[in-house]
């Protein structure tokens, strides 16, 4: 069922937070640098377990979502890139600039297919699965055109061929 438009949110929200950090915190434990985040890791989660306990009991279904959401913004968004920059000198600012680079483009087209599902309801899975098929492509279009440079569309190429060719 249906929980609605906050959990979808919190939900989309986390899971690219945790696309980011869990990126970024593979380059810490590769590094064998792990133990600058720990500590941190683990305060982000007590504020999302206290976050979550309250959410839940005030807020319903999102609640949980709340306290993921808050422990990655009030711990993780400063915690993580700053071990990052210890360990290879990356300005934090930097991280976050090639992270949220894409919503330039994609916050547009985000904002277009919600006003479009709002008028458009899909009237069984057929019409779903099509519906999510172009705009997935669409979404793709715009990556290739605006996220990638032409050397690395260049690559991609090299490597679709690479992945065609041997089959």
């Amino acid at each position: 069922a249906y929980a609605g438009e906050a959990v979808t949110l919190f939900a989309c929200v986390n899971a690219l937070l945790w696309a980011v950090y869990t990126l970024w915190g593979w380059a810490l434990l590769g590094a064998g640098q792990i133990r600058l985040w720990a500590p941190f890791a683990v305060l982000s989660t007590l504020i999302n377990i206290i976050v979550s306990v309250i959410g839940t009991a005030t807020l319903s279904l999102v609640g949980p979502l709340l306290g993921t959401t808050s422990g990655f913004l009030l711990i993780g968004s400063w915690a993580l890139p700053r071990a990052l920059n210890r360990v290879f000198g990356i300005p934090p600012w930097k991280l976050w600039r090639a992270a949220l680079a894409p919503f330039v483009w994609a916050l547009p087209i985000a904002a277009a297919l919600r006003l479009l599902a709002a008028y458009y309801q899909p009237e069984g899975w057929l019409q779903l699965f099509s519906a999510a098929v172009v705009s997935s492509g669409v979404g793709l279009l715009l990556w290739w055109k605006f996220s990638l440079t032409s050397e690395e569309r260049s690559n991609w190429r090299d490597r679709l061929r690479k992945v065609v060719s041997s089959e």
